[in-house]
C-alpha cells in the first residue's frame, strides 16, 4: 500500500490536470489497484504505472 498527494493544478486545453507520485510501494504483485478519494480502483501492471498514468474524473 501506498500514499501520495495531488500536485499543483494545471488548466490545460480544458482540463485540470494535477500531478501525483505514489511511492515506497512493496513489490512483487502481478497487478496493482488505484483509488482517487471513493470513487473505485482500476488495476494496472507493474510495467503500466512505470510508463506513467492518467486517471480522469467527472462525467
Amino acid at each position: 500500500m501506498g500514499k501520495g498527494e495531488l500536485g499543483e493544478g494545471k488548466y490545460d486545453d480544458g482540463w485540470c490536470k494535477f500531478p501525483f507520485t505514489v511511492s515506497d510501494i512493496k513489490g512483487g504483485s502481478d497487478f496493482y489497484s488505484v483509488e482517487v478519494s471513493n470513487r473505485g480502483t482500476i488495476e494496472y501492471t507493474k510495467e503500466e504505472l512505470e510508463a506513467g498514468i492518467n486517471l480522469s474524473l467527472g462525467s
